[in-house]
């Protein structure tokens, strides 16, 4: 009996350290953020984030996971679209959004998540004819947040 109590012990133990040891590389946020304002605009390139004064929001620009734009140079039957991929964190935890914008797209594209919208103003830079397909480092995006 008293093998057994030592057992359920150290299985308890052993628990708790590895709840603790979870929760801490969970905590763990390795990207680097600029601060910026709330209702300015901001650029952010990929990889990169930033966290919000006075609030507890971050974004992350994590990649570009479409770009059919039309070339400019060139004729298409359909404009196109680019797909931007964004982390958003606040207190409550962490979520993955899509924002879709179209190729000669005039209005800001618009994501609402929470008490937040996000507004994707440009994508950068456009396709051209004359340059080779992009690479997702070359991207740079341009947003506010309200």
């Amino acid at each position: 009996m008293k093998n057994l109590t030592s057992l359920f012990f150290a299985v308890m133990l052993f628990s708790m350290t590895s709840c603790d040891t979870k929760k801490a590389q969970e905590d763990t946020d390795t990207v680097d953020y600029n601060t910026v304002q709330l209702d300015a605009p901001f650029k952010m390139t990929q990889k990169k984030g930033v966290k919000f004064e006075n609030d507890d929001l971050k974004i992350t620009f994590d990649n570009i996971s479409e770009d059919s734009r039309c070339p400019e140079g060139t004729t298409c039957v359909w404009e196109g679209q680019v797909k931007v991929n964004l982390t958003v964190k606040t207190k409550n935890g962490s979520e993955k959004v899509e924002i879709l914008r179209k190729g000669k797209q005039k209005e800001n594209a618009i994501q609402q998540i929470g008490t937040h919208t996000i507004y994707l103003m440009a994508v950068n830079p456009y396709p051209r004819e004359s340059k080779p397909k992009m690479v997702q480092e070359d991207y740079k995006i341009t947003m506010i947040v309200k």
